[in-house]
């Protein structure tokens, strides 16, 4: 899953450089207004069939037909509200372009409703290498089509084809890995119904909030501001969604599996450092190395886009700090805890970004998503201190030994003069990124393990990461000394 997930977001890091270097910023600030009318509504009404499928210990034929109505339904009545809405959005906005865009956007939603439904079988198996395959090979049509369209004619529709093309062949896919003819029908309905829609007010929340950033901000900035956000911000999301999103799925089947509170404290604090220590350097390396980074990949005209990725990454350390702590409230049958997480994000938000996109423009976002994630980091160290009855002392001296290691990587990296103004070459450029990055990371990793052995070897992340690397490299040495 991971492997999985890394391939994909490199080619769609490839994908993204290509076509930062053929359109404009405004493009993709055009194209940015139109997802996040079609995101919205997709996480809005987001119907969890997949999950439901697995709940059933032997689903039969009446629960697969039944489960690919429902998401077809779902997708047909997406698209008609895409359809509905296009042209308010377009003259809203100022933009009569934005109406044939949302039409070409409509095939997603569609194409994502009719997926197989008898891909949950290799779930249940435990077997994702054709999950892995289906997705991996979506994501390499979108790059290659959407880099055509640029090439050929360098319009804003590279990213429309890009976003539309993915879940078209991902769903052609799906049946032919698990041959399956589907039927309309909703005859297993009640296998379905409990399970959809518990969580929907806290679902709703969370998809107005995690949009309401552009909505707002297209609202008082031209496209070319808005693109240059809604790059920095997909740039800023990827360390989550190829680290933090895959590690987190086998990390709440671990906290499944235990029982008592003493054992959930300790894996809750153990899983929230360990996300840490793999996640946060990536970031700290773009916040510090923002400048140098975008003027290398970007180019010039990019170039104001460093700094609402410096504090968008700063912003993301925030924000995975105790990630998993929603996962376990939902493990613990407290879901009241996801509605009040979401609520005081929405809260938090909505004043602190209209408040900062009127003093400060497009950074103000930035600083209103700094407020809105440390909010919700009071509320993640109260909702633990409700659920495992851990302190709020206790929640922060646990990642005490990696916030002072991931200061002391911050300031060796500043003594290498980190925002220089020029260099002679791409070359130079990318050998000090390498050089820079290498000297934070090793202290960063000299620093926790030094904390953590004056500590006394405690039984914690860092003690789970030491013997899985020493495990590793023995294995490694064992097959080196057999082959020799």
């Amino acid at each position: 899953m991971i492997a999985d997930r890394l391939i994909s977001k490199v080619l769609d890091l490839l994908r993204l450089l290509v076509l930062v270097n053929v359109l404009t910023p405004a493009d993709f600030g055009l194209v940015a207004m139109g997802l996040m009318l079609v995101q919205f509504i997709e996480a809005a009404f987001e119907l969890p069939v997949a999950q439901a499928l697995l709940r059933l210990k032997n689903p039969d034929r009446a629960a697969f037909d039944t489960a690919f109505t429902l998401g077809f339904l779902r997708g047909v009545m997406i698209s008609c509200m895409l359809i509905v809405l296009a042209w308010p959005l377009a003259a809203f906005y100022g933009q009569p372009q934005l109406y044939g865009l949302v039409l070409g956007l409509t095939i997603a939603p569609v194409s994502r409703g009719m997926l197989n439904p008898r891909l949950t079988e290799f779930h249940r198996q435990m077997d994702f290498r054709w999950h892995a395959v289906i997705e991996v090979t979506g994501t390499l049509a979108s790059l290659i089509m959407a880099t055509a369209v640029a090439i050929t004619t360098g319009s804003y529709w590279a990213l429309v084809v890009g976003a539309a093309i993915n879940p078209v062949v991902t769903t052609i896919l799906s049946y032919v890995v698990a041959p399956f003819w589907p039927r309309l029908s909703l005859s297993a309905w009640r296998d379905f119904a409990d399970f959809i829609g518990w969580k929907g007010l806290s679902q709703l929340i969370k998809a107005f909030t995690s949009q309401l950033d552009k909505f707002v901000l297209g609202c008082f900035v031209s496209p070319v501001s808005l693109g240059r956000f809604s790059v920095a911000e997909s740039i800023s999301v990827l360390v989550r969604k190829s680290i933090i999103e895959p590690i987190s799925q086998p990390i709440f089947a671990a906290l499944v599996n235990l029982t008592t509170k003493y054992e959930l404290r300790r894996a809750y604090l153990k899983a929230s450092n360990i996300m840490l220590i793999i996640a946060a350097p990536w970031l700290v390396i773009l916040a510090v190395l923002a400048e140098i980074v975008v003027r290398m990949v970007f180019g010039d005209q990019w170039a104001e886009m460093a700094v609402l990725l410096r504090w968008m990454a700063v912003s993301n350390i925030i924000g995975m700090l105790f990630a998993p702590t929603i996962g376990l409230a939902i493990i613990l049958h407290k879901t009241k805890f996801e509605t009040l997480h979401s609520t005081i994000n929405i809260l938090t938000k909505l004043p602190a970004l209209l408040l900062g996109i009127w003093w400060f423009g497009v950074l103000g976002v930035v600083g209103a998503s700094i407020l809105a994630n440390s909010a919700l980091l009071i509320t993640r160290l109260y909702i633990s201190r409700n659920i495992l009855s851990i302190s709020i002392k206790d929640q922060l001296y646990s990642c005490s030994r990696v916030s002072l290691a991931l200061f002391s990587m911050v300031f060796s990296m500043g003594l290498l003069d980190p925002f220089p103004n020029t260099h002679d070459s791409v070359l130079v450029d990318f050998g000090f990124v390498l050089l820079t990055s290498s000297i934070g990371c090793a202290t960063f990793l000299l620093t926790l393990f030094s904390l953590w052995i004056l500590a006394g070897r405690p039984e914690e992340a860092e003690f789970t990461l030491f013997r899985q690397v020493k495990t590793y490299c023995l294995s490694v040495k064992k097959k080196f000394l057999t082959a020799c």
